[in-house]
C-alpha cells in the first residue's frame, strides 16, 4: 500500500493540526495550574494513530476509546512481567495474576478493533478507501492468491499492535 492508495499525506497533515488545536485547548484549559498531561497526550497520540488505521477521531471524553486507552496504558505497565512469562512459559503454570491481566486486556483491545473493523467491511466504498483498514481491505480482495498478506487476521494484528 502507498500514499497513492489514499490521499495519507494531506489526512495526517490536516489531522494533525486539528489534533494539535485540541491539545492545545486541553492546556490552556488549565489556566496555567500545574496538572498531569499524561491523558492529554496519551489520547492525542491514540487519536493520530486512529486517524491513519480507521479514519476516525475521537472525542477525548469518549467512553469506548477511554476504556481502551486505559486498558492500554495499564498493558503498558504490565509488558515487563508478560514478556517475562512469554520468554518463560513455565511461568504460567505459578500464579501470576499481572500476566493474566495483561491477556485480559489485549483480549478487550482485540475484541475493540474487530468491532472497527467489522463496521469498516459495512460501511467502506471498494476501490475509494478513506484510510488504512479501507486500503488493506481493497488489497486483500483484489489479490485473492492464496498467499494474501491481507487477511483480516493480520489487519487485527496490525490494529492491535
Amino acid at each position: 500500500m502507498s500514499d497513492a492508495d489514499f490521499s495519507l499525506s494531506d489526512f495526517i497533515f490536516h489531522f494533525r493540526l486539528n489534533e494539535a488545536d485540541v491539545l492545545v485547548e486541553e492546556f490552556r484549559r488549565t489556566n496555567g495550574s500545574p496538572f498531569n498531561p499524561r491523558n492529554a497526550l496519551t489520547t492525542a497520540t491514540a487519536n493520530i494513530i486512529s486517524a491513519l488505521l480507521i479514519g476516525k477521531r475521537f472525542h477525548h471524553e469518549d467512553a469506548g476509546f477511554s476504556f481502551i486507552g486505559e486498558k492500554m496504558s495499564e498493558a503498558l505497565k504490565l509488558v515487563n512481567s508478560a514478556m517475562l512469562v512469554s520468554a518463560f512459559p513455565w511461568l504460567r503454570l505459578r500464579p501470576h495474576k499481572d500476566y493474566r491481566v495483561y491477556l485480559g486486556n489485549f483480549r478487550d483491545t482485540k475484541t475493540f478493533i474487530r468491532g472497527l473493523i467489522k463496521e469498516h467491511e459495512t460501511t467502506r466504498v471498494p476501490g475509494n478507501p478513506r484510510d488504512f483498514v479501507d486500503a488493506w481491505l481493497d488489497h486483500g480482495e483484489s489479490d485473492k492468491n492464496t498467499k494474501n498478506m491481507f487477511t483480516r487476521d493480520r489487519l487485527l494484528a496490525v490494529g492491535t499492535d
